[in-house]
């Protein structure tokens, strides 16, 4: 049964035990309060923004920014963990913990600043950034974000930052040249559900504006001293009944070359900085694709992160002609196959995201990052 459709005007709208780095986490405890990582990182809290700001004042720009390369390392080598934003605030406390992470055999840490609700974590000031309007309550400003970056190089370890693309039900109430439209009424805002069940509307990949914004925001974080990006939501919804994505100067494509489009304009703001893509582990292996149009290991990433946390894994998992049932006690197997299916000779490099446990992390060889939150 397909989705309501609404006028805009109307809608707006298992834990792993951490063992091997408990050591250093335990050091960063006496220096951030308790409550800093316990509860899944409470203060990653994500706020939607109402849509205040007339389409017609929304000019779709590319804020001028200059680039201040700062010092990436090699995607063969990323192990990292990842960090809430809320551990940036305190610099000298972020140095004594990036540290001991980079003591513990990391060379990156991986901050979440875009959500897939379409929250910022810091404030933005590009024009997009400013017209849209998603920082949080609680955003670190540019110049605090800054100081941290810095930091977390200074102790050792490669800013990492994370930014959920078109999974966005943010910027569509702003942009609205952005957004997913339904077929024939191009000012009616397309949700992916009835938005009373909690149906999203989507930034649109076809659109020259949603590419520009996001791009902005990574050449935005690029220059705040980002040493390389990890992007998520990178996709269309899985089902796209009555929605108009053809639009513009790329109509003629198809998903997945927009989809590279959308990378390739990433990556060419730095080219020597590793550009990871974060996805299932079943769009990666090609079991599932429906989202991209193609496996998104061809899109030109650096790097591909699919997610092996158990919580992602779903009941059963197919990996060549090896079924699993995914559970603590398989997750190591399913780690090291994923890995091994996933290799391809002149490919991306595969850096799994992983819950923290001793034989997962074996299992996924020399790349890998850790969610602390898992």
């Amino acid at each position: 049964m397909g989705q309501k459709l609404h006028h805009s005007r109307r809608y707006r709208r298992r834990k792993t035990a951490i063992r091997p780095i408990i050591g250093w986490v335990v050091a960063a405890a006496v220096l951030i309060p308790a409550s800093y990582f316990g509860a899944r990182y409470l203060g990653n809290r994500k706020s939607d923004v109402a849509a205040t700001t007339p389409a017609s004042q929304t000019t779709v720009t590319d804020a001028p920014v200059t680039t201040t390369p700062a010092p990436t390392v090699e995607a063969t080598a990323l192990r990292g963990v990842t960090l809430p934003y809320a551990a940036l605030r305190d610099t000298a406390a972020l140095k004594l913990t990036c540290k001991a992470a980079a003591d513990a055999g990391n060379t990156c840490a991986v901050v979440e600043l875009k959500t897939e609700t379409g929250a910022l974590h810091y404030a933005s000031e590009t024009d997009l950034g400013k017209a849209v309007g998603a920082q949080t309550e609680d955003a670190l400003t540019l110049a605090a974000l800054t100081d941290a970056f810095a930091a977390m190089r200074e102790a050792g370890l490669t800013p990492v930052a994370r930014l959920f693309a078109f999974k966005d039900a943010t910027a569509p109430k702003k942009l609205a040249d952005a957004k997913i439209t339904t077929t024939g009424h191009a000012d009616w805002t397309w949700y992916d559900g009835d938005p009373q069940n909690g149906g999203k509307p989507w930034l649109n990949p076809y659109s020259d504006a949603a590419q520009t914004y996001i791009v902005s925001l990574a050449e935005e974080l690029y220059t705040a001293g980002a040493g390389a990006l990890l992007l998520d939501g990178v996709c269309f919804p899985t089902q796209t009944a009555q929605a108009q994505l053809a639009v513009g100067n790329n109509a003629a494509l198809s998903k997945a070359e927009v989809l590279k489009q959308f990378i390739t304009r990433v990556h060419n703001l730095r080219e020597d900085a590793p550009l990871l893509l974060c996805g299932s582990v079943n769009a990666f292996l090609g079991n599932n694709t429906a989202g991209f149009d193609g496996n998104p290991r061809d899109f030109g990433c650096t790097a591909i992160v699919p997610d092996l946390r158990l919580s992602a894994l779903g009941k059963r998992l197919v990996i060549g002609d090896k079924k699993f049932t995914p559970s603590d006690e398989t997750l190591a197997d399913i780690t090291a196959a994923a890995v091994a299916g996933l290799k391809v000779t002149d490919g991306p490099t595969v850096v799994p995201l992983i819950g923290e446990n001793d034989a997962v992390k074996a299992a996924a060889g020399d790349a890998y990052i850790v969610d602390l939150a898992d």
